[in-house]
């Protein structure tokens, strides 16, 4: 659910809508999950992207708090990590899927 939020949102406006809205809460959950599933091009442009966020105050959960740290960053500062998202030919969702289908196989439900 969080790599599917994170899609949604940097598809519809790049990672400043991510970080504006409610699933930039779950940013570091996302991070987790993408190496969970051996993600490595998208968990890297999605720690990047945190790792921007340090530059201008530090990544936190706090929604309000996130916005006043994504303003303080350049209009254009996540224009290099929107691009190698929408470049990457990495299948997350597919990778995802992959795991939620090796679970339901372990317990006999395929």
């Amino acid at each position: 659910i969080f790599i599917w939020a994170m899609r949604a949102e940097v598809n519809n406006g790049g990672f400043a809508t991510y970080f504006d809205n409610s699933s930039g809460d779950h940013a570091l959950q996302t991070k987790a999950a993408l190496a969970f599933i051996g993600s490595k091009h998208v968990y890297a442009i999605l720690s990047d992207a945190i790792q921007l966020l340090e530059t201008a105050g530090g990544y936190t959960t706090n929604r309000r708090a996130r916005w006043e740290i994504t303003r303080n960053l350049a209009e254009d500062a996540f224009t290099e990590l929107n691009s190698r998202f929408y470049d990457t030919s990495e299948d997350v969702a597919g990778l995802a899927f992959r795991i939620v289908e090796l679970d339901y196989e372990s317990r006999g439900m395929l």
